[in-house]
């Protein structure tokens, strides 16, 4: 399985920082784009393990680290779903000056509902993978952020931690979020979308996610049972969520 380091410019021009995996010779194929969530990175265990079953199928894929976020360059603070979108058409630019022309996406969470709101509004990929999604982000701020909005626009910003992420979250992030219905934008991504969800995501967001596999129009729901944002903690969950998302893949090889 070859692996090549690659870097390309996002719309502010700061480089994004990206593997290549795989045998890109072979135009016919369609190259996979990983978006990760929001505070995480290329190196997503669930993406690494996909990876391994993608390289036994010879489907060539990119990670890359979004604006602000792993090797990448840019401001974290600056990042909003619109930053997303735009790194996201970062990506797909350079997949098509390898001189492919189709191209899949694999997003997970935050990035997954970036990558829905892509494929609605800018351009629709030959498939779609929706992991842990959030399926409405103004939904979702108003559900587990309202007892702070206040305070959040009073100061313009909160200090926010995941994981190793420790910054002031803008209070841009939040009006950004009010821009985009993901209920209304999911009606045109007429794509087949996969959808992979843990019915106890600690997000608390797998509501909104059935609702949302009722409103795409070509969308599969595989539902978790049991499984947390992520499913990464459980040996099973995990290995549920890898077959899963490998064997939709599959089909597009």
């Amino acid at each position: 399985m070859s692996k090549q380091n690659i870097t390309f410019k996002n719309s502010n021009g700061d480089d994004l920082v990206g593997v290549l995996v795989g045998d890109f010779s072979d135009k016919s194929q369609i190259p996979v784009i990983f978006v990760h969530g929001f505070c995480s990175s290329k190196e997503n265990l669930i993406f690494s393990l996909v990876s391994e079953k993608l390289a036994q199928i010879n489907i060539p894929h990119l990670f890359f680290d979004g604006t602000g976020h792993g090797e990448s360059g840019g401001d974290i603070e600056q990042v909003t779903i619109s930053s997303t979108i735009k790194d996201i058409q970062s990506a797909v630019q350079y997949i098509k000056s390898l001189e492919f022309q189709k191209y899949g996406i694999v997003a997970s969470s935050f990035g997954a509902f970036a990558s829905m709101i892509y494929a609605a509004e800018v351009e629709l990929p030959e498939f779609l993978v929706l992991k842990s999604t959030i399926a409405d982000y103004k939904t979702y701020q108003e559900r587990y952020r309202k007892d702070i909005i206040p305070e959040w626009r009073e100061n313009g910003e909160i200090d926010f931690c995941d994981g190793s992420y420790g910054f002031k979250l803008q209070y841009e992030f939040y009006l950004d979020a009010l821009k985009y219905d993901g209920f209304k934008s999911a009606k045109k991504v007429t794509c087949p979308t996969l959808i992979v969800n843990g019915d106890q995501d600690q997000l608390g967001t797998y509501d909104n996610v059935v609702k949302l596999s009722r409103v795409l129009p070509d969308a599969e729901l595989v539902t978790i049972e049991g499984g947390d944002h992520g499913c990464k903690k459980d040996p099973e969950h995990k290995e549920q969520m890898v077959r899963t998302i490998s064997e939709f893949m599959v089909a597009f090889d």
